[in-house]
């Protein structure tokens, strides 16, 4: 009795909050699409930003975000390290770590493990060598992780203005997102921060980008965006699969 109550249950609200986020999200879809608007801008300049918005909405975008990061990159060089930063690093080059003292290794010799996403550790590991080998300096591989790191990042985020553009959003909600991912604190100290969550908060978001672009007609294995969100998700964090199981 008690399972059939519970199920009961669950469908009842199931379906009753199914219903409510439809009602809610129809809503928000009629108030965010009020036309991305170009002839009501009374302002030269914003007028003009809009016009190029509007027409290369991934370039503008793109540019406008690596123009105002300029001075942060300045000041983050080479790079934000955190506590994982420095074993990762460690097993990079085989030596031992903070994780070394409590993991059971494969083997002695080898001190690469799977406390951090390998496939990350290892992108670090080639940053860090290419830096050596071409300009002496493990600083410079440390700036050419987080550089790559910041171009993925804000492509990705251009991706995204790019199709609320093309959904026709009301281009004051598209600017401030623009303003929202160039001003906002935390995401300046995370585009040049060395973590796993960074790349992987990148592909959930070119992931969603991806779902928004397919089409109920198009063969969802021909869009490159899910393809490698897909990747990512799966290999920059441990826990990536179970999402893609659930969703």
């Amino acid at each position: 009795t008690s399972v059939l109550r519970a199920i009961i249950m669950f469908t009842g609200y199931f379906f009753l909050v199914k219903a409510i986020i439809i009602i809610i999200f129809s809503r928000l879809d009629y108030k965010l699409t009020l036309n991305f608007s170009i002839e009501k801008e009374s302002n030269q300049y914003m007028k003009w930003y809009i016009t190029k918005l509007s027409e290369y909405p991934f370039i503008t975008a793109f540019v406008t975000l690596f123009i105002i990061y300029i001075p942060y990159m300045i000041a983050s060089y080479p790079g934000i390290l955190m506590g994982d930063t420095w074993d990762q690093i460690a097993q990079g080059f085989n030596i031992d770590g903070w994780t070394s003292e409590y993991l059971n290794l494969r083997s002695e010799n080898v001190k690469l493990n799977n406390h951090q996403p390998i496939f990350h550790t290892l992108l670090l590991h080639i940053c860090l060598s290419a830096g050596n080998r071409c300009f002496s300096s493990y600083n410079m591989g440390v700036f050419l992780f987080c550089f790559a790191q910041f171009l993925f990042m804000i492509g990705t985020i251009s991706l995204f203005i790019k199709g609320c553009v093309s959904l026709k959003i009301n281009n004051k909600i598209v600017l401030f997102a623009i303003l929202y991912f160039a001003a906002a604190p935390r995401i300046q100290n995370y585009m040049f921060l060395i973590t796993k969550d960074v790349i992987y908060a990148g592909g959930l978001l070119l992931f969603l980008v991806a779902f928004q672009s397919i089409k109920s007609n198009q063969d969802i294995y021909k869009n490159w965006q899910f393809i490698v969100s897909l990747l990512i998700i799966f290999f920059i964090r441990n826990d990536g699969k179970y999402l893609l199981c659930l969703t």
